[in-house]
């Protein structure tokens, strides 16, 4: 339930910035780039450590190849 009152609020905040009159048109645009170029990279390789290696590990990475 944590998880859904996270993205509820994040949903909030990206309203607020929308409607603030010192955000750039174009600030979605580098918010996103930053998500997807910066952050997500670093959450996946700070969680590289808790990776249990094994057999199941084959079917998400022979996917994209299909």
């Amino acid at each position: 339930m944590d998880n859904f009152y996270l993205i509820l609020a994040c949903l909030g905040i990206g309203l607020l910035l929308r409607r603030a009159p010192g955000m750039p048109a174009n600030s979605a645009i580098a918010l996103n780039g930053y998500a997807l170029n910066v952050a997500l990279p670093a959450v996946i390789i700070a969680n590289l450590p808790l990776l249990q290696v094994s057999s199941a590990l084959l079917i998400p990475a022979l996917t994209p190849g299909c």
